[in-house]
């Protein structure tokens, strides 16, 4: 297992995931301290979301470790909140108030 940082608010060590045996990333590493501010940029499709959908927890990473706040994510990600994209929100109200 990865070597986890205590001092750095985020840590992602050599971090793959995708879906249906298919990668959206690959070998990501980076770490954020307190302070930093960090920007997820690129086109459709290069992985930003199943970053931070990795990075949280909620699918399963292929390979590699996330820490938040030196403890694994998993442990630590009620700490942190998401917003997902807008028209992903608006569906699931709609659906609820059409019932």
């Amino acid at each position: 297992m990865a070597q986890i940082d205590a001092t750095a608010v985020l840590e992602v060590t050599g971090l793959s995931a995708g879906y249906g045996g298919r990668l959206a990333l690959q070998g990501v590493t980076f770490t954020a301290d307190r302070g930093d501010v960090v920007g997820i940029i690129g086109p459709n499709g290069a992985g930003k979301s199943t970053l931070l959908k990795a990075i949280l927890g909620l699918i399963k990473p292929l390979t590699g470790a996330v820490a938040i706040l030196g403890q694994p994510a998993l442990t630590a990600r009620k700490r942190v909140g998401y917003v997902p994209q807008q028209e992903q929100v608006i569906g699931i109200f709609r659906r609820r108030w059409e019932m």
